[in-house]
């Protein structure tokens, strides 16, 4: 403290006592002086700046949280080509990730079915707040292929503003992955790969591009450009995929922000190793009001020239919320799309039609939750994170998530909130507006931190039909008593007397005797209750002797 109060003001020492600010009694008793005091008094303050290394990575887990990932099921084969189409075999996969210290993450993966299986370990290492180096390996096996391994690291960091990310990906024999495995070969007739994946000879087939890459080498570097506002990115990525194919990629991107929070965007590429792929998409965007915006864009690759429009509403989370968007996109392949979305308590429904050159197609789509946690079964939109059951104990209350209404409870007195955010503070209230008069609440706010994909259990504590009523008390001459002062309802539940002596008091019985504390002494009184559905009984004046 005393070192921060000669950091604040170097007048202060290190002997004398200060006052908060850093400046000793008798600097402030000068400085209040009224003959130092003229026509104006000005307290100066001097402030410091510490600049350190600060880089964010979602790589990295703060010192013992940990989070993973299992999935079991049958492939899909054929995705968006055949119906109903998977592989026969189980499978599974796993991930996890532990924050072994703040600066040392560790993970792990697995998958496998029947005939093949993969395992790998990795690190994430925070370099000194500089930037995140990873290393990571893994092999595999597969029946008809043999064994095979793959090794990755990477490094991204900052440097004067600008951040760079490189990384490295290599694989070496017969290295395969689930994808590979279950994904029949591309010049294959359909229903032979169906047949051969399903029948379990999918090894007979080349997997060509299908198997993971056997070299990916890419570099980054991205900057802001101070002087008006805008932003550069540069990537160069090097690719070998499984069936020996090569491609170097050169990229470049340019956006800047506009007049009436409008920006513009360009990006360009070249592929290296066939000059022919090349392609700029530019274009620029504004938004219109809270929740509409608006795009322009041209593009040329070697399909030839498009240029296209946009129109959005964005889909709000609250019920009863609805969006849509227009698009249009002339050119070399025209496609014209419309589509809308609706958010109601239980589900969000999608619906939309498009035209891509002379083919016309509609989809429809509804996503939903069911859940069985707290006491009950909860149907809602769909859960991208984690969710709260939500129990308040009284109908048709409303529930705010980060102060922005959420639902509202059913005649169950609960609600299934499904936005919540995993591994970080949501604050939920609840509006005690719609509750009974005589209802009774410990607190109308929440703070709970869900797990990735877990649900939180809120307990609000409302009891209905709790006795209560307001009582006005007075004195032997007939006044009010002395607001603030505290008593006893029949021994037990405390109250305190409010403005006219007026009390609310809670757990009121047929008849009621109270105790006031009038500091010093005491008086005391005796009313009758009688209860009128859920209104609220006035008593009064009750003297107290």
């Amino acid at each position: 403290q005393k070192e921060a109060a000669l950091e604040r003001d170097p007048r202060a020492t290190a002997g004398a006592p200060t006052h908060g600010i850093g400046i000793p009694p008798a600097t402030i008793a000068k400085m209040c002086d009224p003959t130092h005091m003229r026509s104006r008094a000005v307290l100066a303050a001097r402030a410091s700046r510490q600049s350190l290394p600060f880089f964010i990575s979602a790589k990295m887990l703060k010192a013992g949280l940990y989070d993973f990932s299992i999935e079991s099921g049958f492939a899909r084969l054929n995705y968006a080509q055949d119906n109903f189409s998977y592989d026969r075999k189980p499978m599974a996969s796993a991930s996890g990730r532990f924050g072994w210290t703040d600066w040392l993450t560790v993970e792990a993966h697995a998958e496998g079915m029947a005939g093949f299986a993969l395992a790998g370990a990795g690190v994430n290492v925070n370099t000194l707040g500089f930037g995140v180096l990873s290393l990571a390996g893994s092999a595999s096996w597969f029946k008809k292929e043999g064994m095979g391994a793959q090794v990755y690291g990477s490094y991204d960091f900052q440097f004067g503003g600008v951040t760079v990310g490189m990384s490295s990906q290599r694989s070496f024999a017969a290295y395969t992955d689930l994808a590979a495995v279950t994904a029949p070969k591309a010049s294959a007739s359909s229903a032979l790969a169906i047949a051969s994946q399903v029948a379990g000879f999918g090894g007979i087939f080349d997997f060509g591009s299908t198997r993971p890459a056997r070299v990916i080498d890419k570099i980054t570097i991205g900057a802001p450009l101070n002087f008006d506002s805008s932003s550069v990115n540069f990537s160069l990525a090097r690719v070998i995929d499984g069936g020996g194919r090569k491609s170097q990629i050169a990229s470049a991107s340019y956006s800047r922000k506009l007049p009436f929070k409008g920006s513009l965007f360009a990006t360009g590429y070249v592929d290296l190793s066939n000059r022919r792929n090349v392609g700029v998409f530019a274009g620029v965007s504004f938004p219109f009001g809270e929740d509409i915006s608006t795009s322009a864009s041209v593009s040329r690759t070697q399909a030839g020239l498009q240029y296209g429009l946009q129109a959005t509403k964005q889909l709000k989370p609250e019920d009863g919320a609805y969006g849509w968007r227009v698009t249009d996109v002339e050119g070399a392949n025209p496609t014209r799309a419309a589509a809308i979305a609706y958010r109601s308590g239980i589900a969000q429904i999608e619906g939309g039609v498009s035209q891509i050159g002379r083919g016309v197609q509609g989809a429809i789509q509804i996503d939903g939750s069911i859940a069985a946690a707290g006491g009950g079964v909860f149907v809602a939109p769909r859960v991208h994170d984690a969710f709260a059951i939500v129990d308040v104990g009284a109908p048709d209350v409303p529930i705010r998530l980060e102060s922005r209404r959420v639902a509202t409870t059913g005649s169950n007195g609960k609600a299934m909130i499904p936005d919540l955010r995993s591994f970080q503070k949501n604050k939920l209230e609840i509006d005690p507006t719609n509750l009974p008069l005589n209802a009774s609440i410990a607190s109308t706010r929440e703070t709970v931190v869900p797990a990735d994909g877990g649900v939180a259990y809120v307990q609000f504590g409302v009891q209905e039909q709790l006795p209560s009523a307001l009582v006005k008390l007075v004195n032997a001459d007939g006044k009010p008593l002395k607001t603030g002062i505290f008593g006893k309802l029949n021994g037990a539940e405390d109250f305190v007397v409010g403005y006219d002596g007026r009390a609310f008091m809670k757990g009121v019985a047929a008849d009621n005797s109270v105790t006031i504390d009038l500091e010093p002494g005491e008086c005391k009184a005796s009313f009758a209750y009688q209860p009128d559905g859920e209104a609220q009984i006035v008593i009064g004046p009750v003297a107290c002797r």
